[in-house]
């Protein structure tokens, strides 16, 4: 059976034949003025440093952080992984040592939340996806130990308030953690502070605040859960459940407090997107094999939940990854893939298509406000927007991502912010080393690189240098119990027995996997 859990997509783009320009006409560049907040190395650095058995273990590399803002601004998360190995077997044996810090809106008061230590040899505990509820109230992180070959052996789900109170401690199912590429396997709702859990034999609906969880059954022995997602507007929850072979689409009322059955076929998948932004519509897919009359590959279908009907989309079958729902609800950006053909095209739920691009192979795609698409092909540095009326490249780009309805990218040198809607430039005259190392808040007020936190200033001084200017008010790491939230001096360099979280093989398989963008069909 042809099988496809992860389509990557790998691009060349055909540039030569669209008539891109250089920078559009009418375009302004600004300088950004930024203020250093925090400088991570003066004060995480060292306290990751200090967790170190330096009787065992030798710093090969890191820190390298990772900083996840809550929605308000007033916290943020700081992942943070230092790369070390047995004394004298760096070439053959690897490991880290991993923490979970929270920081208050200056970054001044920094607490780390949990550690741990992990070795290819003995291996250990990892931290995996730590999040925000939608209110910024809550956070949650998974505490997973793992064995030989990364097998998840146990799983524990922590939930805890931002005054540091643990509020739930909750057993996952383990066997539906693979391993730490896939996506976190709980979901907070978009717009109630509830989260959904997969636990042993039942999915349960956690409301911290409340506490009117819900509970539903699922036939543990036979059965997964996987792609679980909630609708936009929060009312509903879907996902695949069963085995390799059959599943089901299984669909979560939270009003009524019901399961049903949503759809039920061989050979069924979900994509990363599902949920329509209206909430109304579901796209999923059927994996079908070669016969004497069809080329193998998939079929996509939409289904309406207004009008309880399921429709295929495709004009034929092909190998299709469906990136992401337009707005408007009415249209899906689709990566064409089959043989002979690699092409870029937005299919209708009534089944019109589009193409935008021909001839091409793609790397990393977004789609942005008002029918913006970026195209970043990694080989060549080239990065491409463009929607019907909009057209622009440029050069020698590292990494790009929307943040709202600005498109941030990077170069080795410099940050760019292009708010399409003004066809405004901002720029700051810094980079990453990596672009997964940079972060923007969820109201762009603040940007993490490297080590370093800034304030951003988009000011009324066009063509004025960015000058950094320093606040000093960062303090020394302190470590919290989220459990009675006990303070101490950070002193010791003995292992704790907190959760830590998760890591990578290595800092090279790490790079290597963002430069690609992963399509997961399961």
């Amino acid at each position: 059976m042809f099988k496809m859990k992860t389509i990557q997509i790998i691009l060349f783009i055909a540039l030569a034949c669209i008539p891109f320009q250089p920078l559009a006409a009418g375009t302004s560049i600004k300088q950004m003025n930024t203020t250093i907040i925090a400088d991570l190395n003066q004060t995480i650095d060292k306290d990751i440093r200090g967790l170190v058995d330096t009787d065992r273990l030798e710093i090969e590399l890191g820190p390298y952080y990772n900083v996840i803002w809550s929605p308000d601004e007033k916290h943020a998360l700081i992942n943070v992984k230092l790369y070390v190995c047995p004394k004298g077997k760096g070439d053959t044996q690897s490991g880290y040592i991993s923490a979970l810090y929270i920081a208050g809106k200056d970054f001044s008061n920094i607490s780390r939340i949990a550690w741990t230590e992990f070795t290819t040899t003995e291996y250990g505990k990892i931290i995996e996806s730590p999040s925000w509820s939608q209110s910024g109230d809550f956070f949650a992180y998974e505490e997973l130990t793992e064995g030989k070959m990364y097998t998840v052996k146990s799983a524990q789900l922590f939930v805890v308030s931002t005054d540091m109170q643990q509020v739930q401690q909750i057993e996952m199912d383990n066997k539906m953690l693979y391993n730490y590429n896939y996506p976190l396997n709980y979901k907070w709702s978009p717009v109630e502070e509830m989260l959904a859990v997969p636990t042993p034999g039942k999915l349960v609906v956690y409301d911290p605040v409340n506490e009117n969880n819900l509970t539903f059954d699922i036939d543990n022995d036979i059965s997964n859960i996987d792609h679980l997602e909630w609708s936009p507007n929060g009312k509903n929850i879907a996902f695949l459940e069963g085995q390799d072979g059959h599943k089901d689409i299984v669909g979560i009322d939270i009003d009524q407090k019901e399961r049903h059955l949503m759809y039920s076929v061989e050979d069924i998948g979900m994509y990363d997107t599902l949920w329509s932004p209206d909430s109304q519509k579901l796209v999923f897919y059927t994996l079908n094999e070669t016969d004497e009359n069809s080329e193998n590959g998939y079929d996509i279908y939409v289904m309406d939940k207004n009008t309880n009907t399921t429709e295929k989309i495709n004009q034929k079958r092909g190998i299709y990854s469906v990136l992401n729902w337009y707005p408007d609800s009415e249209r899906l950006l689709v990566a064409d893939d089959s043989i002979g053909s690699s092409k870029l095209c937005s299919i209708s739920i009534t089944g019109n298509q589009k193409v935008l691009l021909d001839g091409i192979e793609v790397v990393e795609v977004h789609l942005g406000p008002d029918d913006y698409i970026s195209v970043l092909d990694t080989s060549t540095s080239k990065l491409v927007i463009f929607n019907d009326s909009y057209k622009q490249d440029f050069s020698n780009v590292t990494g790009s991502s929307w943040i709202n309805d600005n498109l941030m990218f990077t170069t080795n040198s410099k940050t760019s912010i292009l708010n399409t809607s003004t066809n405004t430039i901002w720029e700051i005259q810094r980079s990453a080393i990596y672009p997964y190392m940079i972060c923007i808040s969820p109201q762009e007020h603040f940007i993490s690189m490297n080590n370093t936190i800034l304030e951003m200033n988009y000011g009324n001084s066009p063509g004025t240098i960015a000058r950094d200017q320093k606040n000093d008010s960062a303090s020394q790491v302190t470590v919290l119990n989220s459990s009675n939230n006990q303070e101490q001096k950070v002193n010791t360099t003995t292992a704790s027995h907190a959760p830590g979280f998760s890591a990578i093989l290595g800092l090279i398989g790490f790079v290597v996997a963002m430069a690609f963008v992963h399509i997961k069909k399961r």
